[in-house]
């Protein structure tokens, strides 16, 4: 019988073609409107919004908007609810401030997990979109530890940890490689799936596709699909980043359990196939390694990454041929 390890992730948002996933929690802004931003959080169905910002006058000036998050995790309106005689930062405790009233209304409409449009209470929009202050942009930001989950019936994942980054492919910018789980993934900057990440998994020879992935990048997450070898189905997938190229871990998103221990109510439980020891051992001594130079691996090593690399471009061909519309 395989032996498998037991993974559990948040259960957010599985079926990620068929439902709407509210907003990341983080700092938001509009990057050509340096100067003001928001900080946003999501909690069951309930949103707060807090607005740093100035006056009229030039002071700076902070609200707090709390409500309901509507339309599917898509729709949020609010005042711009403002306090005064607040506590000295350090100062003794001296009570709460005193509320003053709201400075209007705003409303946001999230076009997807990290962008959205605000609306402003003169009736002025913005584009606003979480900040990416250390995330970087692919191919980078696809090294590290990646989890992908999608469900057929039953939930599956894969774990991949891409530590090399290889030549551009098909419409991409370079493809990243995890050669011990075989697998590669790129960003796509132009054509049919432009604006998306196409991920594989092969056999240990890289002469059949096992898996294929399809997903919309939201700094450390994505939304997509699981596209059938068969058929051509898409199934809904979610990428999770649960640790970064230099090891750490980003424990809010996924957790490993093993053996065979009561799963929480608020996970879900995923089967993933386990590596051999000899590539366990590999995977643990290459956890807290910066990125992979090519140049300095051992020529089966870079067999691998070429081979790697090859078998993406056929499957971007192929799932490009069976005119499949790309997922957003």
């Amino acid at each position: 019988m395989k032996n498998t390890l037991r993974v559990c992730v948040v259960a957010f948002c599985l079926m990620a073609t068929t439902a709407f996933c509210t907003p990341q929690a983080g700092l938001w802004w509009n990057p050509a409107e340096d100067g003001r931003g928001y900080g946003i959080d999501v909690q069951g169905d309930t949103i707060v919004v807090t607005t740093f910002a100035y006056g009229n006058n030039g002071q700076m000036q902070w609200y707090i908007s709390a409500g309901k998050i509507t339309n599917n995790g898509t729709r949020f309106v609010g005042t711009l609810d403002k306090v005064t005689n607040g506590q000295c930062l350090n100062c003794l405790w001296t009570g709460g401030p005193t509320f003053i009233g709201n400075d209007g209304t705003i409303s946001i409409n999230f076009t997807s997990r990290s962008t959205g449009i605000l609306t402003l209470p003169n009736g002025r929009q913005t584009a606003i979109q979480r900040q990416n202050f250390g995330v970087g942009s692919p191919p980078n930001s696809l090294l590290g530890e990646w989890l992908y989950a999608y469900t057929i019936i039953s939930t599956f994942a894969e774990r991949f940890r891409y530590t090399t980054i290889a030549a551009p492919g098909i419409d991409g910018n370079g493809v990243v490689i995890d050669a011990v789980n075989f697998g590669a993934a790129e960003f796509k900057i132009s054509g049919t799936f432009a604006g998306q990440v196409f991920a594989i998994r092969t056999n240990s020879t890289v002469t059949q596709t096992l898996d294929i992935y399809l997903y919309t990048p939201y700094l450390e997450e994505g939304r997509g699909s699981w596209i059938s070898q068969l058929t051509n189905t898409r199934y809904g997938l979610n990428a999770y980043k649960i640790a970064t190229i230099n090891g750490l871990v980003k424990s809010s998103s996924a957790s490993i359990v093993t053996g065979t221990s009561t799963v929480a109510p608020s996970a879900v439980e995923l089967i993933v196939p386990q590596t051999s020891n000899a590539a366990k051992n590999l995977e643990a001594a290459s956890l807290k390694a910066m990125r992979l130079d090519i140049d300095t691996m051992p020529e089966e090593g870079k067999a691998i990454v070429e081979e790697l690399r090859s078998r993406l471009a056929i499957e971007v061909q192929r799932i490009r041929l069976a005119n499949l519309a790309p997922t957003r």
